[in-house]
């Protein structure tokens, strides 16, 4: 494949310098603001939730029922650092305790951290929450068999550091970030078979279940048995485990869970579903007739690629970021959870880099650029300072604009598989 820096293959090769310039000081300014914002009294309100209700699971008790019965924590409570609780509450916030959606597994993995003062917690959280942030891009890139310019490494790695979405998910503590972390390393280590890892991986990514599920159903159509069997054997093993913590049964743990995880799917986001009043018949008709919609095609489109040889590792990263983003627009999903179309957002700078690979839609190189620049700018318009300014309507014109490109970058995967039954990689396969 020839580099998008050889002679002649762009005139104006400054454009990439200002480019990936103007990313770093984007991304950098975005840092900041996530350092900034994270440290205030609303910071952390995500991971919050998962601190205070595992004073709970601390002292023996079941965190779910907890949060249903609203009670207390109970005094005093000693941190390993220094500070002891003594009265209510027992960190200072401005908000209320959001719903716990997050499954036992993850429960536990946050355990530690309740034994932490809440600011010590929060910059511990928020440390690995950047260094999380920091290597996704990279993990979603060594996913494509096939060799990009370091170019493009930079620019799609500096692109998803600056958005929006990704600083909500640092400012606010989401588990957003190591879901989608635990997703992009348990497809390597299916690529690499290594298959119990993969499992183990995917048990614990199973927790935030909306996040995890495009990677589930990827599993079933690689048939691959042995990794969901250990994932579903991790997700089952944390229920036995909050209930041996409670004193009663799975079964009961299970279902505090759901009715609170049920919980958001009445609520709003970047999802299509979101559009059309949660929650209700409509929504669900809606995205019933969106997955038909995008299921059908796919599953046809990858029919045709064979089982065998180099379009058949490409074909797999194809659907996996096609799953992505019907995952992000079918369920409940905030725009912390933007890194679930980072598969996809590298078949679009694919296109950068190998001018032929979209050749379905007669994309040039500079139109790829511009597409992928106008992506970036509408997924990172802002919405608080905007919406003091003009209004409250302009929210939803910000988040209406994320669903957009979501669409957008789906109609071009789904372009992509099926070019690919027609034609092949236009680059060079890595693996």
């Amino acid at each position: 494949m020839e580099s998008i820096w050889a002679p002649g293959r762009l005139r104006s090769r400054w454009i990439f310098v200002v480019l990936i310039v103007a990313l770093a000081v984007y991304a950098a300014a975005s840092f900041a603001i996530a350092t900034v914002n994270t440290m205030e009294r609303t910071g952390g309100t995500d991971l919050y939730t998962y601190w205070r209700i595992n004073h709970f699971t601390r002292v023996g008790e079941d965190p779910y029922k907890a949060y249903l019965d609203r009670a207390e924590v109970e005094l005093p409570v000693r941190y390993v650092d220094g500070p002891v609780a003594t009265t209510r509450p027992i960190a200072e916030t401005d908000e209320e305790q959001k719903l716990p959606g997050n499954s036992p597994p993850m429960l536990f993995l946050l355990l530690p951290l309740s034994y932490l003062s809440w600011p010590v917690a929060k910059v511990v959280w928020m440390i690995m929450s950047v260094a999380l942030v920091l290597v996704t891009p990279w993990l979603a890139l060594r996913l494509l068999p096939i060799k990009l310019s370091p170019v493009i490494w930079v620019m799609m790695s500096f692109g998803y550091y600056g958005l929006p979405g990704t600083r909500a998910a640092i400012v606010t503590g989401q588990t957003a970030l190591i879901v989608i972390a635990l997703v992009f390393l348990t497809f390597h280590l299916v690529l690499g078979k290594r298959n119990l890892l993969a499992g183990l991986a995917l048990g614990i990514a199973l927790s935030k279940v909306s996040v995890a599920m495009p990677l589930f159903i990827y599993l079933l159509y690689k048939r691959n048995w042995v990794a969901l069997a250990v994932g579903v054997g991790v997700q089952t093993a944390g229920f036995i485990a909050m209930a041996f913590v409670r004193g009663g049964s799975p079964v009961q743990v299970f279902v505090d869970f759901a009715s609170i995880a049920g919980a958001h799917a009445r609520l709003t986001g970047i999802h299509l579903t979101g559009l059309f009043h949660p929650g209700t018949p409509v929504s669900i008709v809606v995205g019933v007739i969106f997955s038909l919609a995008v299921l059908l095609p796919l599953w046809r489109y990858a029919a045709k690629v064979e089982d065998k040889g180099p379009k058949s590792e490409l074909r797999d990263f194809m659907v996996f970021a096609v799953l992505g983003l019907w995952g992000l627009l079918g369920v409940y999903h905030r725009a912390y959870d933007i890194g679930m179309a980072l598969p996809a957002i590298v078949l679009l700078l694919y296109g950068v880099s190998s001018r032929c690979a979209w050749n379905a839609w007669g994309l040039t190189q500079r139109q790829s650029i511009v597409l992928f620049l106008t992506g970036v700018f509408f997924i990172s318009l802002p919405v608080r300072f905007v919406e003091d300014a003009i209004g409250v309507w302009w929210e939803s014109f910000a988040v209406g604009s994320i669903t957009v490109v979501l669409l957008v970058l789906l109609a071009a995967s789904l372009s992509q598989v099926r070019q690919l039954g027609r034609t092949g990689p236009r680059a060079p396969l890595r693996r």
